[in-house]
Order: structure tokens, then sequence, then C-alpha cells
């Protein structure tokens, strides 16, 4: 092992030196001692995880596996029928019901702060921002200034106000937690023909991910994002979903399909976790290998 070593950096080591960037065994490093196993690190049990968007599609999805992960969920949603679909597909799937249901119009700045002020009762160690909006027009130049300003509103300044929100009463708490947001690869593609305003805020988002990682870092407070290619929703289905999206995957997805939400509950879920303890400002891709970065 030791001429292994050796070679690694090119030059002898005897057994007692190692190289700082050698990996040492679990006894030579007290630091690896530290880390939890992978099924530990994982582990969502017992966390207090707020979700938003939480009544359909990747929103509800990440509500139900956070839940059957054994996590205690917070939802969120405009649409109180909505919620209460999620919870009794939750409850049949085997999960506990969320602890807090939230109707709330994320549009509305004012909703916004008292959703924040409301959700510090539960004490989170978690948010997973799914709340989003598209809407199209085959002609940027039929693009609306209420078109610009309500999918602002809910993709961009919600999530910016939520963020923060939520990063203040972690502190305030003396806690640490994690923050993922949802971007999309609009923001890097532009993606379909009438998509304008959806792809520059989700853009927007991707962008404030890293400034909020490295303001509150420090605290021991990680803020990532997932930026989900085209996957089968009701956003999705309810006008996106043609020949055009067709040839898109055909001709631009090397996996040949949309992702169901639950891969990307998967992904957001590691990202929560203490799996991904050392990762922060990352937009990860989740995108059948569209974008293949």
């Amino acid at each position: 092992m030791g001429s292994q070593r050796s070679a690694a950096v090119g030059a002898r080591v005897t057994p007692t030196e190692h190289p700082p960037h050698i990996p040492l065994s679990e006894e030579e490093n007290p630091m690896r001692r530290q880390h939890p196993s992978w099924n530990s690190a994982t582990s969502l049990t017992d966390q207090v995880i707020v979700v938003t968007g939480a009544a359909s599609g990747i929103g509800r999805a990440t509500a139900e596996e956070c839940a059957l992960a054994g996590a205690q969920v917070v939802t969120v949603d405009r649409n109180a029928e909505g919620l209460k679909e999620t919870r009794g597909l939750i409850e049949q799937a085997g999960g506990a019901a969320p602890i807090g249901e939230l109707v709330a119009d994320l549009a509305d700045h004012a909703a916004v702060e008292s959703a924040i002020a409301k959700l510090a009762q539960y004490e989170p160690d978690h948010l997973f921002h799914a709340a989003g909006l598209i809407i199209r027009r085959d002609d940027i130049n039929d693009v609306t200034l209420d078109d610009w300003d309500l999918q602002v509103s809910v993709n961009q300044r919600a999530s910016w106000f939520l963020t923060r929100g939520f990063c203040r009463q972690l502190i305030a708490r003396d806690r640490a937690g994690s923050v993922v947001l949802v971007s999309s690869i609009s923001g890097h593609l532009g993606l379909m023909s009438g998509s304008w305003v959806y792809a520059s805020t989700k853009a927007g988002v991707s962008s404030m991910t890293k400034g909020f990682a490295k303001t509150f870092g420090s605290h021991g407070i990680r803020v990532n994002a997932v930026a989900p290619g085209l996957v089968e929703t009701p956003m999705v289905r309810g006008g996106v979903r043609s020949k055009e999206v067709d040839d898109l995957i055909n001709t631009s997805v090397p996996l040949r399909r949309t992702a169901d939400p639950v891969e990307i509950a998967r992904a957001s879920m590691f990202l929560l976790s203490d799996a991904a303890s050392f990762i922060t400002g990352v937009t990860l891709d989740v995108d059948g290998g569209w974008l293949r970065r």
C-alpha cells in the first residue's frame, strides 16, 4: 500500500509519512470517524422540511418522498384542495401526515412574509421551494407587463424572500440547515418558444443560489438548486407537451424520455441531506443528460 501511495505523489513515502491529500484509514484519520454511514447521512428522519408547491408536481412528489423517508413535512401551496390530496396520498402510501399545511399565494409579497412568520412555529430544518409559474406567449412581443410581473413574483421574488427569511430563522435559532430551490434548464437554454420570461426567472434562481450559499455558508447553511429538464407534471401536460417537446426528447435527451417528479424529488432529497454536507451554491441538472455539462 505504501508503494502505491508513493507512486501517486511521485516520491517515496515511508509508512509513517502521509501526504495530506492521500486518504487515510479510519484509524489514521480522526476526521473520517466523524462522518456517518451512508444510510445515516441520507436519512431525513425527524427532520422538519418545508415544501412549497406541494399541491402538485415536483412539490407534491417531494413532500411524499420526504414523509416516506421519515421527515416531518410542512406543505405550502395556494391550492387548499391540492394540499388535502397530497396529505391523503402521503397517508395512503404509509407516511406520516404533514405536521402543518399552509395555504398561501406566493405571488403576493405580503403572503410570502406572512408565510415566513407562520413557518417559524415548526422550527424547520430544511426548505424545498418548488412553487413556480409559467405563462406562454408564442411571440416575445406579446409578453405583457402582467405576464412579466406575475412570473417574476412567483419564480424569483418568492424564492429570494423565502430563502432569506428561512436562513435568518435558522441563524436566530443557532441551527444549521439547507435550502433547495427549483431552477430549470430553461435558465440555461431558453428551451421552447413561448417560455421567455420563465427562462429568465429560472436563470435568476440559479444565480441567487450562489449568492445565498456565499452569504450563509459561515452559519452552516447550505443553499443549492435543482434544474429539471422535461418532467411529467401538470405544467408540462398543461401545454408544453407538444410535438416540439417530443422532438426535443428524441433529439436532445439521451435517456429519450421525460422525468418522473419522483426523480427530481430524490435528487433534491440528496441535496437536503447530510450526504451533501460539502455541497453548496450548486445547481444540479436533473435533465436526462440534456446539457451534459
